[in-house]
């Protein structure tokens, strides 16, 4: 068997998991537009696949699918929250670009420990890497000296899902297999569009 059929037999016996809350196609849409100078510097993220990730369940046999669907439906209906995308930055070693929160919001840490604790009562091995929230913009980048300030993007968060990671020649793409809301009670706070403000000069 050649290499890429051998690739295509262990894709079909395995699904690439995991949790992560979707951006909403407009706040996605000005994150690239307040972003637009990093155009060029690496292999950017569709605006459809914009994600900020929970947890990472790894390549699972596609049997246990529904056992990872049965711990987003216990999550339902949780508290959603508030998050704020105001500052960018880098992985250097992985040459991704992202963007982030510069104050931790309560919320999402408190979801994301209930989730992870979830999926390990579920038997589900979560590597224990401390969670550090973003999302990620370019890959295979070339990083800049110093980034941008990014204007305030207000995001209320109000549901996540379960998503598969296919590869493909452009980069992986995600196909969701199951959505679920979170409460009302703080997302209604902010409203999912902010304003258009200038970009400045800082070191992150």
């Amino acid at each position: 068997m050649g290499p890429s059929r051998f690739s295509f037999a262990m894709s079909a016996e395995l699904a690439r998991l995991f949790f992560a809350c979707a951006l909403p196609r407009g706040i996605g849409a000005a994150l690239i537009e307040r972003t637009a100078m990093f155009a060029g510097r690496g292999r950017p993220t569709c605006i459809e696949d914009l994600h900020l990730t929970l947890a990472f369940l790894g390549a699972l046999p596609r049997e246990r699918i529904d056992a990872a669907k049965r711990v987003g439906e216990s999550l339902a209906g949780s508290p959603g929250f508030a998050l704020r995308l105001d500052c960018l930055g880098a992985f250097a070693r992985s040459s991704v670009i992202w963007a982030s929160s510069v104050e931790p919001c309560a919320g999402l840490f408190m979801f994301q420990a209930g989730l992870v604790a979830a999926l390990g009562g579920a038997g589900f091995a979560i590597d224990d890497t401390p969670f550090r929230p973003h999302v990620t913009l370019l890959r295979r980048a070339k990083l800049p000296g110093t980034f941008p300030m990014l204007a305030p993007l207000d995001w209320p968060v109000s549901g996540f899902a379960l998503f598969e990671s296919r590869p493909v020649v452009s980069g992986p793409r995600y196909s969701p297999l199951g959505e679920w809301r979170l409460g009302d009670d703080q997302t209604q706070r902010l409203e999912a569009s902010s304003s258009h403000s200038s970009l400045g000069e800082s070191r992150v």
